[in-house]
């Protein structure tokens, strides 16, 4: 991660709202799971932790709109169960940037009958389909670091929009 990116990490600027969810085009959307969001703040022991970076310096500098479902947020926090001990005052300080980031956080009803149909069109848990349902619903790309979740979809739609993180920006 460059230094300018974590001094901006560092910072609560607020970026972009769900105000301002039509400003950029279809084209400029990402939807990032959670393999993809911890890498930001445990990139240090991660694979891949580079296109994770680019991911949030392209966010930073306005070249993309970030999108997540909700559920992200619940397990970014299991994830810092499990990596932050329970003293460190890290994790509350992840789940406040994570918040003032500017992320837009959306799930509403067709997100989530969709993330059922992901599951079964695509041999998906719900938790994976519905990444999968956010990404569909605002046209968007999925980027993930879940081998199992790109090669289920795309053995069966070979045109899509999820791709592997290590192939974000090429």
């Amino acid at each position: 991660m460059t230094e300018a990116i974590r001094d901006r990490q560092k910072k609560d600027d607020f970026f972009i709202s769900e105000e301002t969810v039509d400003f950029f085009s279809r084209a400029d959307i990402v939807v990032v799971d959670t393999s993809v969001v911890a890498k930001w703040f445990f990139h240090i022991e991660e694979q891949h932790a580079d296109k994770a970076d680019s991911i949030l310096e392209d966010f930073y500098n306005n070249k993309i709109r970030l999108i997540s479902p909700e559920l992200m947020l619940f397990e970014i926090t299991n994830v810092l169960k499990n990596k932050v001990t329970q003293e460190d005052t890290k994790k509350i300080c992840i789940i406040d940037k994570l918040y003032d980031m500017g992320i837009i956080f959306k799930v509403d009803k067709n997100i989530l009958k969709n993330s059922l149909n992901n599951a079964y069109k695509y041999d998906l848990s719900v938790h994976d389909g519905i990444f999968l349902a956010t990404a569909q619903y605002f046209q968007g790309q999925l980027v993930t670091d879940d081998r199992k979740l790109f090669t289920n979809y795309s053995n069966k739609d070979k045109e899509g929009s999820v791709i592997l993180l290590k192939d974000y920006g090429m």
